[in-house]
């Protein structure tokens, strides 16, 4: 089996060709598999890595050696190069780019925490998938977040509104320098130069 993919109903000629098969792929595709259940008459797999959802399960069909393909969990992973994958499943295909923090599901872009299908992109390729989480998710960037003092909002009744500040020549001035805009001044003389042109 060169593609090393599995899919529902697939036959193998007996359990020895099925086992072997399942050796090839978790080598082919770097995971761990973890043997639930090995017996004459049924196979049951899973990977080894925490968080991985990948499962497989195939029996033996009745009066004839041919193990078949029951279930299959999750994700099958290809790698394309050293940072993209394509993740598999039964559904859909999708593209994963550790580089880039991007899966073509958009589920890791809009939410900053790795999705499914990259998950399973870097647990294949055995990266820790904190490491690949947005800063503002972990404790030190919630830390760093909250480091400084942050001092409450008044009640709204202790709120003064825009006609009730104090209105000083000086701060009017001073804001207007600030803000890059001309002082009420500036357009007064402005005015007299075009009166006498």
């Amino acid at each position: 089996m060169e593609n090393h993919t599995f899919v529902v109903g697939q036959e193998f000629p007996d359990v020895k060709a099925f086992r072997n098969a399942i050796k090839e792929a978790a080598i082919a595709q770097h995971f761990e598999l973890r043997i639930i259940k090995s017996d004459l008459i049924r196979y049951f797999a899973k990977c080894a890595s925490e968080g991985c959802p990948w499962r497989i399960r195939a029996v033996k069909l009745p009066n004839v050696p041919t193990f078949t393909v029951r279930s299959l969990e999750a994700y099958q992973v290809l790698r394309s190069d050293e940072v993209e994958f394509e993740v598999l499943s039964a559904e859909r295909s999708d593209i994963v780019n550790i580089g880039t923090h991007s899966c073509s599901c958009r589920g890791w872009q809009l939410y900053g925490i790795p999705c499914s299908h990259a998950v399973a992109a870097l647990v294949s390729c055995r990266k820790d998938v904190y490491t690949f989480t947005e800063k503002c998710f972990t404790v030190a960037g919630y830390r760093e977040a909250y480091a400084e003092t942050i001092h409450p909002i008044p009640e709204r009744i202790e709120w003064r509104k825009m006609s009730e500040a104090p209105m000083d020549d000086d701060d009017d001035d001073e804001c207007s320098k600030l803000s890059g805009h001309p002082s009420f001044v500036g357009h007064q003389d402005a005015r007299k130069r075009n009166e006498y042109a």
